[in-house]
């Protein structure tokens, strides 16, 4: 297959390290349809993980494994005029969960090494937003709200450092910068 029929993005270490996962649009009826793949880089084998195209499910951008290594949390949306949600993939019975569905657009989830906080920018407040979502209390928390930072889902990026620590990419005065935020 030419690799100019479809896009490659997000490449990811399995939680066990053993694997390198990504996002595909190999062997779709649209080159912008992706599906989760993994690649064993000892033996080189290639195993497709999803059929979002199956199910009529968008994805193309950032997603994040649990602990365990059984769930994948991602963004997406069935319906390419609604707003993108977060949705949890189960390996093993291959199902969609919703895990955060609104009227806005919640994207690039990323959850906490205790996996009790899932972490994800959103344009609810009007302006796209560092946001948490807490497992155990079901409340979201708005962690940023300066107009100094300016938050591109396509682009930033999201990684826990501690159960309260958030390294996150911004862009400010058109740069791109790395920036330790502290979430409660």
């Amino acid at each position: 297959m030419q690799y100019h029929n479809y896009y490659v993005t997000s490449p990811s270490f399995t939680p066990d390290g053993k694997k390198v996962t990504f996002l595909s649009s190999e062997n779709n009826s649209q080159k912008y349809i992706y599906d989760l793949w993994s690649i064993d880089p000892a033996t080189f084998e290639k195993i497709r993980l999803s059929d979002f195209d199956r199910v009529g499910f968008y994805t193309d951008s950032k997603y994040d494994w649990s602990m365990s290594g059984e769930e994948i949390y991602l963004d997406g949306k069935f319906d390419l005029n609604e707003p993108t949600d977060i949705y949890k993939f189960s390996l093993s019975a291959k199902t969609l969960t919703a895990v955060i569905q609104s009227p806005w657009n919640e994207r690039t989830p990323a959850l906490s090494p205790d996996n009790t906080k899932l972490a994800f920018i959103s344009d609810r407040s009007g302006e796209d937003e560092l946001w948490t979502y807490n497992f155990v209390s079901g409340t979201y928390v708005q962690i940023t709200g300066e107009s100094n930072y300016h938050f591109d889902s396509r682009y930033t990026n999201l990684q826990w450092l501690t159960n309260d620590q958030i390294l996150i990419t911004v862009f400010k005065n058109d740069k791109s910068t790395a920036v330790r935020i502290g979430v409660k």
